[in-house]
């Protein structure tokens, strides 16, 4: 596989409300978010807001919008995205009131 793009971003927790989480999670995502209390809820969203900025570097398709990302957990509860023909990997982290998010972005094998 041929690595198309990598992309990285820091967000600040303290900045995030209810409100953004609203308009940038996806319904699923939302349904977790809102399981979850307290400073996690706020990791939790940082971390999506995070992954989808850092995704959205690496892809080559500028045409896309947040809502169109997914960041839900695999089967060992790593973070994972799935969009078009792509394979995105991705890698969440918190502290104090950041979240950073690293993507690196595939294109899916034809074989």
């Amino acid at each position: 596989m041929e690595i198309l793009g990598i992309g990285i971003d820091l967000v600040d927790i303290s900045k995030l409300n209810e409100k953004l989480a609203k308009r940038f999670l996806t319904p699923k995502e939302l349904e977790i978010y809102n399981n979850l209390q307290g400073k996690r809820k706020l990791e939790f969203f940082g971390g999506r807001l995070a992954a989808k900025e850092a995704i959205f570097k690496a892809l080559p398709d500028n045409d896309l919008h947040f809502s169109e990302l997914e960041v839900l957990y695999d089967n060992f509860y790593k973070p994972i995205c799935h969009y078009k023909d792509y394979i995105i990997h991705v890698s969440i982290t918190h502290e104090d009131n950041k979240a950073l998010a690293f993507a690196i972005v595939e294109k899916k094998s034809l074989d």
